[in-house]
């Protein structure tokens, strides 16, 4: 049986940009994105007061207020130190402190969600899917649990093949009609990429293309030039493929 995330809080985009500034790491936010600056900024300043409500967050003290204006100098927003709930606490540390994240986007009918386990060491990781709505769905996990909760959210139990030759696409991205004609019978395209704190990029760029009856692994090389390789493959196979990359130093 696959192993399951244990729950921890749900987040939303304007939540953690309310508690950890605007976005600019890794993490997607899919909802804030779309909306313009003074939406953007008014959704935020709700989104704290939601926290507040909802008892995750202590509202700051009118000293802090007073202060906060003063610092601001007529800018719009400020930050204010505020006492968050152990949960709450325990899930922004765990997310910055991660030397390693594994980072992906599932496309299903046309819908993108996102998925990034922070690997925090050999003992802990922090699960985080991040909905198309923007909702951030937390939870805690043991790495060597991840390959294969990683699996099912990629391909389904039982959406599976036989592990078959590596066919090579060059770096035009041409590749043979009868391979471009099964990959388009895929329900669930992903990529997965793991990062690393201070690398430039990831190594290997991992994709998959599932339905019943498919699964087709592609692997591609960062800066070699080589191109993408695909080939037939195993659930087996895939779970290997990504268990090998978070185990990479």
């Amino acid at each position: 049986m696959t192993p399951v995330p244990v729950p921890l809080l749900d987040l939303t985009d304007e939540e953690l940009a309310a508690l950890d500034g605007a976005p600019d790491g890794l993490v997607v936010s899919p909802y804030l994105e779309e909306l313009a600056p003074a939406a953007r900024d008014q959704a935020v300043l709700t989104a704290f007061r939601s926290l507040v409500a909802r008892g995750l967050v202590d509202g700051p003290t009118g000293d802090q207020v007073r202060q906060a204006v003063r610092e601001a100098a007529g800018s719009d927003l400020t930050p204010v130190d505020v006492r968050m709930s152990e949960p709450l606490s325990q899930t922004l540390t765990l997310r910055r402190v991660a030397p390693t994240v594994l980072c992906a986007q599932r496309t299903n009918a046309e819908l993108s969600s996102w998925r990034y386990v922070h690997v925090v060491d050999d003992e802990l990781a922090l699960d985080e899917v991040v909905e198309p709505t923007g909702l951030h769905r937390f939870g805690l996990l043991r790495p060597a649990d991840v390959p294969d909760v990683l699996l099912d959210w990629l391909a389904p139990e039982g959406w599976d093949a036989e592990d078959g030759p590596a066919q090579q696409v060059d770096a035009e991205g041409a590749a043979p009609d009868a391979l471009l004609e099964r990959l388009a019978t895929a329900v669930v395209v992903a990529d997965v990429v793991v990062r690393r704190a201070g690398d430039s990029g990831g190594d290997l760029l991992i994709g998959t293309f599932a339905a019943p009856g498919l699964l087709v692994l592609s692997t591609t090389r960062s800066g070699d030039g080589s191109g993408t390789s695909l080939r037939s493959a195993s659930r087996r196979t895939v779970r290997a493929v990504i268990a090998e990359q978070l185990e990479t130093t």
